[in-house]
């Protein structure tokens, strides 16, 4: 694991709570009332060459003043860039961050991986194998979240950790992703400067795609609402994990067809505000765009019975 043997993990002081929920109010780890502002930070494995088993966490190719990938600084530069970036997102007023770092779903192969790509441009995959305890691109997955997590905590920013993307309502995938779930919260469940785990994100994407193409059955609400509990009891447990919230991010009034927010287990929402791309309508204008977040969040507001957060927004 090149990245964790060039950098020594140093802990940083954790608080000395969880993040708690009471009633409909946040606590950060020092008992103050807390309101999570969250950026999202897009995170992906850089391979030294492709085919190649060396590898190291950089941040999203799309990101830099040249967009030019990766821009081959190393692992160390890497890291560098991930450290200045945590602490620009700081300074612009966030408390929170939720690293786009996340297993997907192979219904293939049935597994689940992790995508990156080389300096040139050449994608390549990291497949996690089972049992997930003895595999090693799972530990060095739950190692670099560890780095990332801890330097976040740096700069006094939360995170909150996504479970899986992709196709979960995969029957093939059921137990693989509980059990992927358990080993994640027994890993984690001690870190205070985590807040929140995601674990099912924007799922009625995958649905809507699936129930148009056939590739599975449409499930019902109560289905839906079974799927989500089963998930949340493989993770929020006494033997997994006790300690942190859960949640899943969800499309707003789209997601009431299955995915609705005011019966799922979950501890509170994260509806994803985003501005849609109306061009007929307006031809994209920004202060329309603007008001039909602000519209959203006042529609969460007075519909949605749970605690809440923006779990993201932006303009299309």
């Amino acid at each position: 694991l090149v990245f964790m043997m060039a950098v020594q993990l140093i802990a940083f002081a954790q608080p000395p709570d969880f993040v708690q929920l009471r009633g409909r109010q946040f606590y950060d780890g020092y008992g103050q009332p807390f309101y999570p502002l969250l950026m999202n930070y897009s995170l992906e494995y850089q391979y030294e060459n492709a085919p190649s088993t060396t590898h190291w966490l950089d941040r999203s190719w799309e990101y830099g003043t040249d967009n030019d990938g990766f821009e081959n600084t190393g692992y160390l530069g890497a890291q560098l860039d991930i450290l200045n970036d945590l602490h620009h997102i700081k300074t612009m007023g966030f408390n929170m961050v939720r690293p786009d770092f996340t297993p997907e779903w192979d219904a293939v192969s049935q597994r689940f991986y992790l995508k990156g790509r080389t300096s040139s441009g050449v994608d390549q995959r990291t497949y996690f194998e089972q049992p997930f305890i003895s595999n090693q691109n799972v530990l060095d997955y739950f190692a670099y979240l560890d780095w990332f997590i801890d330097r976040a905590g740096a700069e006094n920013l939360y995170t909150m950790i996504n479970g899986v993307l992709g196709d979960v309502s995969d029957p093939n995938a059921f137990i693989p992703y509980k059990e992927y779930l358990d080993f994640l919260g027994k890993h984690f469940k001690n870190n205070k400067w985590l807040a929140f785990y995601d674990i099912l994100n924007e799922p009625l994407w995958k649905y809507s795609y699936a129930q148009a193409s056939g590739d599975i059955n449409f499930y019902s609400k109560r289905q839906a609402c079974e799927l989500v509990a089963e998930y949340y009891d493989a993770l929020k447990n006494q033997y997994a994990d006790p300690n942190h919230l859960i949640s899943g991010g969800n499309l707003i009034a789209d997601d009431i067809v299955l995915f609705d927010p005011s019966i799922l287990k979950v501890d509170f929402s994260q509806p994803h505000l985003y501005s849609e791309l109306f061009i007929d309508y307006d031809q994209c204008n920004l202060s329309n765009k603007m008001n039909r977040i602000l519209g959203s969040t006042y529609w969460v507001t007075k519909s949605f019975p749970m605690p809440w957060i923006n779990g993201e927004t932006g303009f299309p």
